[in-house]
């Protein structure tokens, strides 16, 4: 293949060796090329979506004062933090204090229990 200016284009994904494997599968050529972004034969543009307000009218009483506004919707912070502390990134498990405990069902108000630990615990 050439393209206009005459120089000769080679394709993405090329037979690696003399072995017959391609370089990249099917699925990921498929995603290199984006075609799932290109739109279909039929397929109707969708309308941007309205950009949320910045600044919002709000009514001020007094006679004297105007009567209305123009504020902010979305007030700035008041402080920063001067440095980013490390923290402990959150894990998905469950950790054991959020579990559910159970008790025995022989154990009840007024059983006497002995804890044992260390080899004699069990």
């Amino acid at each position: 293949k050439t393209t206009m200016a005459g120089v000769k284009k080679s394709p993405r994904n090329y037979l690696l060796g003399k072995s017959g494997v391609m370089r990249w599968s099917a699925s990921a050529a498929f995603g290199k090329k984006a075609k799932y972004k290109w739109a279909k034969a039929g397929q109707k543009k969708k309308a941007p979506a309205a950009k949320p307000k910045t600044v919002v009218e709000k009514k001020i009483g007094g006679e004297k004062n105007g009567g209305t506004r123009m504020v902010q919707a979305k007030k700035m912070r008041k402080s920063y933090e001067t440095q980013e502390l490390p923290h402990r990134l959150q894990t998905r498990k469950n950790r054991f204090r959020d579990h559910e405990h159970k008790l025995r069902p022989s154990i009840t108000p007024g059983t006497v229990l002995i804890p044992v630990a260390g080899p004699y615990k069990g």
